[in-house]
């Protein structure tokens, strides 16, 4: 049966619970979320298990956050309909039955700037582990948070990056939850910087660069019968060492300045003088020898990418290029094309 809770009117010294509640709810659905195995996507997919809200709740739009409201206003009204009253105090708030003399509290809601700061900096240390954890697939709660910092540090530059903090919040947590003595009773308490700055990294390895924001800026590819020439001299105006060869919307393949060589020097053998006239992308790609390239979707994050990377490396496979299209085509025009080394440059 539902409680109509139509009547009740939300004192406004309380009011400010609406919001609080609503940021825990989001909370505490992402960590569920990421605890089954998934994780940020653009867009949702049930099989993938990527889905566009597991981001901290002030990253949501408003209308993403009025649903976690209205959840939150409702569960307020639902108490004090019960027969609840809601006090708050000094330094916490706290929620009382009306008919209970002894003033125990229920629930309890701590609203001391301190303790704040000590819940906020643990939510998002716990949001990073269960990521962590979903990085390499492991479910098993035991896994140390170091040692996955230090593994996972091995493949993912954005986690390398972050590793000296991580490991160093690491002990933070720990003075936090085992010397931990009771409600409002933290043995150390992170200072604002340091929260504002776990928060940050929980963002970052939430919602990872996208392949396009990796990815080349410019971006230079060229027709199946363009001259040779034209596209030497594209190479060298974009400084670019290979390009993606298209006939009308299709890839048919990458030329390499290796092949180009190849061409010259088989040119060489049979004539003195090269003459570069009437000679297309298309006849000198003959000369590449076989190249790896994968294409990927704009919105494929940066650990897939490095996943991939490591996936051909273990298998003695080098991958030549990344070329990242709209939905991850091979008849799409490309829209950013990455190399190993933009993996590096990753900030």
């Amino acid at each position: 049966m539902v409680i109509s809770t139509s009547n009740i009117v939300i004192p406004d010294d309380i009011k400010e619970l609406i919001e609080l509640l609503a940021e825990n709810i989001h909370d505490k659905w992402g960590e569920q979320r990421l605890a089954e195995g998934w994780k940020y996507g653009p867009f949702r997919d049930d099989i993938l298990k990527t889905h566009p809200g597991l981001v901290p709740y002030h990253d949501l739009s408003e209308s993403e956050k009025e649903y976690d409201r209205i959840t939150a206003l409702e569960t307020i009204k639902l108490i004090l309909k019960l027969g609840f009253s809601i006090e708050r105090s000094s330094y916490r708030l706290s929620i009382k039955n009306k008919e209970d003399q002894s003033g125990q509290s229920l629930l309890i809601l701590k609203d001391d700037q301190d303790i704040n700061r000590a819940e906020r900096f643990e939510i998002a240390f716990n949001h990073i582990h269960l990521l962590l954890k979903s990085l390499l697939m492991d479910r098993n709660d035991s896994a140390p948070f170091v040692s996955l910092v230090h593994e996972l540090s091995r493949k993912h530059a954005l986690i390398a990056r972050e590793a000296g903090k991580l490991k160093q919040y690491a002990k933070l947590r720990n003075a936090l939850v085992h010397e931990f003595f009771g409600k409002a009773n933290y043995i150390a308490v992170p200072h604002e910087d340091v929260v504002v700055d776990i928060e940050r990294i929980q963002r970052l390895l939430n919602v990872p660069p996208t392949a396009l924001s990796i990815s080349s800026k410019r971006v230079l590819y060229m027709k199946h019968n363009d001259q040779l020439i034209t596209v030497m001299r594209q190479m060298e105006k974009f400084q670019c060492t290979s390009v993606p060869i298209y006939q009308r919307k299709q890839f048919i393949g990458l030329l390499t300045e290796d092949g180009i060589n190849r061409w010259l020097v088989k040119r060489f053998e049979s004539a003195s003088t090269i003459e570069f006239s009437g000679v297309t992308a298309y006849e000198v790609l003959k000369y590449e020898l076989r190249t790896n390239v994968i294409f990927m979707a704009r919105g494929t994050n940066v650990y897939d990418i490095e996943d991939i990377f490591e996936q051909k490396m273990l298998a003695k496979q080098k991958v030549d290029a990344i070329i990242i299209s709209d939905s991850g085509s091979d008849q799409q025009f490309p829209l950013g094309i990455i190399t190993s080394w933009d993996l590096i440059k990753i900030d």
